[in-house]
């Protein structure tokens, strides 16, 4: 064992990505593998170094993260402050601050526009060419913890204090129009199912179709034992949700479970779509994994993170997450 280790320490990268998918293939082969699961972990290891293209260090824990442009990101971090970053350069552009606690959320809204929630019950419109705060939005009783784009005029809110809202943002002013109150549950994570419907997990273990233009429950198509940690929209038909140990694909037509992904030993906190075959997940095991749902098989394994709290897709083959060991990592999946 000893001499395939070194052996394997003098691969390149383009030999160990094609070492790795043809043992990955050939499922047969590897189960025949008395060390099955050292090789695995060995080549996931090595293959997680060399794909981990570039770390930024920052100031404090990262909480979120957005794309800007193919250069630059949005950074909301622990302390409340907000970090404009180009990745050419390797420079912080900007710091915008004006929260009094963490940023939880942040979106793009139109092209010199970001918005971002915060855990002091605001929600601030900033334009990220002059640094300056355009909008605040007060209503919230408790913490924000998620914010999602409905158009360039309208965001969705939700907020530990049970509650999602709607808001209006025009000519420098901003107005909730809507409010959906599950009390006293609260919502653990949405996402948008299309332009009129948003899906919504709660702390009653549901997940739910709400009419946007009339703010109804449509329907409560799955109701199981696990908390619903985070949620993706995958296709018109199907989402994923993320719990302790496993991500779960459903129809949400049927409310039929159609896959179950396992490989993760603690609870799964964020997913992001990749294309429309894989998916990444992050998980308190202090791993992120690549999926393909459509055959339930994992792909490639990251190492070498601490707690991911983010991920986004920089383009179609470089993901990027941040932690909070203060870093953000860019990886290369291709």
């Amino acid at each position: 064992m000893n001499k395939l280790i070194i052996h394997f320490n003098r691969f390149k990268k383009k030999s160990l990505q094609l070492v790795y998918h043809i043992i990955y293939i050939n499922a047969n082969i590897i189960k025949k593998i008395k060390y099955k699961k050292l090789f695995r972990l060995l080549l996931n290891i090595k293959l997680s170094k060399i794909i981990e293209q570039q770390k930024i260090y920052t100031q404090c824990s990262v909480n979120c993260l957005i794309k800007l442009d193919d250069y630059k990101i949005a950074i909301g971090n622990l302390i409340g402050s907000i970090n404009i970053f180009d990745l050419k350069t390797s420079n912080t552009i900007s710091i915008l601050k004006g929260h009094t606690n963490y940023i939880s959320s942040l979106l793009k809204l139109k092209e010199d526009n970001i918005v971002s929630a915060s855990a002091d019950r605001t929600i601030k419109v900033w334009n990220i060419t002059s640094n300056i705060c355009l909008i605040t939005l007060l209503g919230h009783s408790e913490a924000i913890t998620h914010i999602l784009k409905l158009n360039n005029n309208q965001i969705i809110s939700n907020s530990s204090d049970n509650t999602i809202k709607f808001w209006s943002l025009t000519n420098e002013i901003g107005f909730c129009t809507k409010i959906i109150n599950r009390n006293p549950y609260y919502f653990t994570c949405f996402t948008l199912l299309n332009k009129t419907h948003l899906i919504t997990g709660a702390s009653d273990k549901t997940i739910q179709i709400w009419d946007i233009t009339t703010s109804k429950c449509l329907k409560t198509i799955i109701r199981k034992p696990n908390t619903i940690n985070c949620i993706i929209r995958l296709n018109n038909t199907d989402i994923a949700t993320g719990h302790q140990h496993s991500i779960k694909i459903w129809n949400i037509i049927t409310g039929e479970l159609l896959k179950k992904l396992i490989g993760h030993t603690n609870y799964i906190n964020y997913l992001v779509k990749i294309n429309e075959k894989e998916i990444a997940s992050s998980c308190y095991d202090k791993t992120i994994r690549v999926w393909n749902y459509q055959d339930s098989t994992c792909i490639k394994s990251l190492y070498g993170n601490n707690m991911v709290k983010c991920m986004i897709m920089m383009n179609d083959y470089q993901l990027i997450s941040g932690s909070w060991d203060k870093t953000v990592k860019i990886w290369d999946l291709d």
